[in-house]
């Protein structure tokens, strides 16, 4: 990695960034050399033949000014979940311009926009202030030292790319000074401690080393299956009791007993994906449990809850005998739906939400109100029953590819958007 000024100020209009071609090579090796002396404990030269297969695999991105070649970034898809950032170099004379913070952000963006988000992570030297400062202002957080990484004297320090905020006490932290190479990397050795930002005072330079509070990932994954199996099996006692209670009460019609009798199918369903998701997590090298969960999240929000909702006013409409009553009960209902829906307590909630997901939430805020009108207009419940079916199936559908993921879960296999 090369040194970048820390004044790092944004990029000028007149550096484009590109794929490299093979027209390049002389310049990136010019880089190279430049920023890569041989012989210096703090950087690394490419190896023999690097750059051309680098460059022969598309893994060069290059920044260039006036026609001419400033900066470039390499970059490795190690594997499918995990993509290593090799080198990044910016001429000396074109430092501080903000080349090498753009070089960065493109790699952060593209590995963004990578579905599922692979792991993310670079190494650089502990005397790189420059290069630490710019990583860390671009997410990354360095989380160990590896002492003779590339031979004797070489130390590096472990960066990783991280997709979301970590939690750290603000009382331990610490400032360590960038010349102080071994104590920072006998901090590093600490898996709780983690280097987050570069600082500057009157006394100098110092790199910050936070304590981060680790997460128990396993521990949260067996909380969210424990809460999802306890709500999966309210909603199955609420819908058990109320098809019990149709068979005893005219007010239902067979439409109304069938959307309930399935519904209390489809949430045993999802209380048995939840126990596959239970048993996932005992077993190892088991990757399903994002998979699982899924499943079982769309099929108790479409199959379980929406139905026990939505049957309630239909009901209320086949027994009450004020029109306007009843209006007011499905007009409720709808309200809610939409507020549930706009709330970050849903499960399509979780989704990207494009102009699809509006249209298909306004008709399921619909059903409600149209319950009384299409039993009036048909003498029975079933056209409603097929509309309401119709619109939660496609509802499930239209989030079951793998394309539609929850923010922040990783599934494979991976796709490149």
């Amino acid at each position: 990695m090369t040194s970048e000024s820390l004044a790092d100020s944004p990029l000028s209009d007149a550096v484009v960034l590109r794929p490299a071609v093979d027209s390049d090579i002389g310049a990136l090796r010019a880089i190279d050399s430049a920023c890569f002396p041989a012989g210096r404990a703090d950087v690394e030269p490419a190896h023999e033949g690097e750059l051309e297969g680098a460059l022969a695999a598309g893994q060069i991105t290059v920044a260039v000014r006036d026609g001419s070649v400033v900066g470039f970034m390499q970059t490795e898809l190690l594997n499918p979940d995990h993509i290593y950032l090799a080198a990044l170099a910016v001429r000396p004379e074109h430092q501080g311009s903000g080349i090498g913070g753009a070089l960065v952000r493109r790699f952060r963006d593209e590995v963004a926009d990578t579905t599922p988000r692979p792991s993310a992570t670079t190494v650089t030297s502990p005397q790189n202030v420059a290069m630490i400062d710019l990583l860390t202002r671009n997410g990354f957080v360095g989380t160990r030292g590896i002492r003779d990484y590339f031979g004797p004297d070489k130390h590096r320090v472990y960066f990783q790319l991280k997709s979301r905020q970590r939690v750290a006490d603000p009382d331990d932290r610490s400032l360590v000074p960038a010349v102080a190479v071994d104590h920072l990397l006998d901090l590093l050795a600490d898996a709780e401690t983690q280097l987050t930002s570069v600082v500057r005072s009157f006394q100098g330079t110092f790199v910050e080393v936070s304590r981060i509070e680790a997460e128990d990932r396993a521990g949260l994954r067996a909380d969210e299956v424990s809460v999802s199996t306890g709500e999966a099996g309210a909603v199955l006692a609420a819908l058990t009791f109320l098809l019990g209670f149709s068979f005893a009460v005219d007010a239902f019609s067979d439409a109304l007993r069938i959307l309930t009798l399935v519904a209390t199918i489809l949430t045993l369903g999802a209380a048995q994906v939840y126990a596959n998701a239970s048993g996932s997590l005992s077993r190892l090298q088991d990757d399903q449990f994002a998979g699982y969960m899924k499943w079982g999240n769309l099929l108790l929000e479409f199959g379980g809850v929406y139905p026990l909702v939505l049957v309630l006013p239909a009901v209320f409409a086949n027994v009450s005998e004020s029109l306007w009553l009843s209006l007011i009960t499905s007009l409720a209902v709808t309200v809610l739906i939409i507020l549930y829906e706009v709330s970050p307590f849903s499960i399509s909630g979780r989704y990207s939400r494009d102009l699809a997901f509006w249209v298909l939430v306004s008709a399921s805020a619909l059903l409600p109100l149209a319950a009384m009108p299409l039993q009036q207009w048909t003498g029975s419940d079933t056209v409603w029953v097929a509309a309401v079916a119709v619109v939660l199936l496609v509802r499930l559908l239209w989030l079951v590819p793998g394309s539609r993921q929850e923010l922040g879960v990783r599934m494979r296999p991976m796709r490149r958007r």
